[in-house]
């Protein structure tokens, strides 16, 4: 039998797809849609009842005397309406009285129904509730209300299928917001163990130079007190002579016997020592000078060492980045070392200096380690297709093969314990990375040690800057 609804019926059911498509508030959109099913029905009362999770339907809207029955729950195996969910399609019941098996007796009873449809919520194959409505008078309801309650519930799953995928949806929102939060934390509390760790090992290399730098700002300070206090002496003795000097002025302008005058100037110069003087003070000068020239090369190298990463690039001189990593540790290596350098011309590299110059004195460190009593550490720069090449060999003891192969690796150390974090090389492998350039390390056991670094040069036409 073919079913047509009339123009009413077909404007209610439209305009039920309109509030689905329209609204995410579930409960008012079912709350509508009962009402539309007991308007296009004729029916005393209506109901739309859903899956919880656990299984059993719970009335989510409902009208007329089953009002009292909202958030009531039915089995969902049991009754008419676990039978039309079981045969997914609308069940017609012209007297419920009549009909065994029902569900719940006493709602029956306490709504009075008679004529009853049920009709299953099916969204994308899934079973999601039920569409109920019942009339007071028997046959009441035939197989157009049936039809139109269908209809009705097709717009009701897709209501319950939207709210549910929205639900789903801001859930995941919520979910991998909550994550990403967390996410975000956890990368923050990485970077500050990770910076903290470098600055360790930053601040453990410094420990290891201290005393190395205290002595050798302590051999130059020497020299300058042990001239100043020569220079006081002469200071000392020129003033005497200055003295005599100015009473010679006066003297002679007072007409007295310029032999007079002659012989104290000279008493006062022979006092003084004044040739010694005049012949020694050039050289107190220059040592002094020196020594300061010192002190102030060891200074500016520890400055520069120490620096805080300020994330900044710039044009890097790799000869004076390298002379400032020899000058923090040349009191660890000159008493069992001979530096040799091989310095070529260079250009620039693009970086920053207090990194580059940290790997420089984790390499120079490690290398006078290897070294018994004595041998030899040769740095050696090259330019080399657009890349400047610093290799730096020792002829220490060299490294195993078996522990060359974890030679970058974090906390990994084949120093006595107490003697470093195993942090030096990973750092240094860190940074050559940061500054896009590679770092490799040769080694021959009993023959000695290569670290190469390789830099890009920062001129790329590969304009050469003179060494000095």
């Amino acid at each position: 039998m073919s079913l047509s609804f009339d123009y009413e019926q077909l404007r209610v059911i439209y305009e039920m797809g309109k509030l689905v498509r329209a609204s995410l508030d579930l409960d008012t959109t079912l709350a509508t849609i009962a009402s539309a099913a007991g308007q296009l029905t004729g029916a005393a009362l209506t109901a739309i009842l859903l899956l919880d999770d656990d299984g059993a339907l719970e009335f989510r809207a409902c009208s007329g005397p089953l009002a009292v029955a909202v958030g009531q729950r039915v089995p969902a195996n049991a009754g008419l309406v676990g039978r039309a969910l079981e045969e997914r399609s609308a069940v017609l019941i012209s007297d419920l009285l009549a009909e065994p098996g029902r569900a719940r007796p006493d709602l029956d009873k306490l709504s009075g129904v008679r004529s009853y449809i049920a009709a299953p919520l099916i969204w994308r194959g899934e079973r999601l509730g039920v569409v109920t409505v019942g009339a007071t008078t028997p046959g009441a309801l035939g197989p157009l209300h049936a039809a139109l309650v269908e209809e009705l519930a097709e717009q009701a799953a897709t209501a319950v299928g939207h709210a549910r995928a929205y639900t789903r949806e801001q859930t995941r929102r919520i979910e991998t917001e909550a994550l990403n939060e967390a996410l975000a934390e956890r990368t923050d509390q990485l970077e500050r163990a990770h910076r903290q760790l470098l600055q360790n090992e930053k601040l453990s290399a410094i420990g290891q130079l201290a005393s190395g730098i205290a002595h050798e700002l302590n051999t130059p300070l020497g020299v300058i007190l042990s001239n100043l206090s020569v220079l006081d002496q002469y200071a000392r003795g020129l003033m005497d002579l200055g003295t005599v000097a100015r009473q010679a002025v006066t003297q002679l302008r007072a007409g007295m016997p310029q032999a007079t005058i002659a012989d104290d100037l000279a008493v006062a110069a022979q006092g003084a020592d004044l040739d010694y003087v005049l012949n020694d003070l050039p050289q107190l000068t220059a040592e002094s000078i020196a020594s300061v020239d010192r002190m102030a090369s060891i200074v500016r190298s520890v400055a520069v060492f120490a620096r805080q990463n300020s994330g900044t690039f710039s044009s890097v001189n790799i000869q004076e980045a390298l002379e400032s990593a020899i000058t923090l540790v040349w009191s660890g290596l000159k008493q069992h070392a001979d530096v040799v350098r091989e310095f070529s011309a260079l250009p620039a590299v693009y970086g920053q200096v207090p990194e580059l110059v940290e790997v420089f004195v984790h390499v120079l460190l490690n290398a006078g380690q290897a070294l018994s009593d004595s041998g030899r550490i040769t740095i050696r720069t090259t330019y080399e297709a657009g890349e400047v090449v610093i290799s730096i060999t020792d002829t220490g003891s060299g490294i195993a093969a078996e522990q060359l192969s974890r030679i970058f690796d974090p906390f990994f150390t084949t120093r006595d314990p107490g003697q470093g974090m195993g942090m030096g090389l990973s750092v240094c492998h860190g940074i050559v990375t940061q500054h896009h350039g590679t770092i490799e390390v040769s080694s021959t056991p009993g023959s000695g040690t290569t670290v190469t670094v390789r830099l890009p040069a920062a001129a790329s036409d590969g304009q050469l800057v003179a060494s000095e």
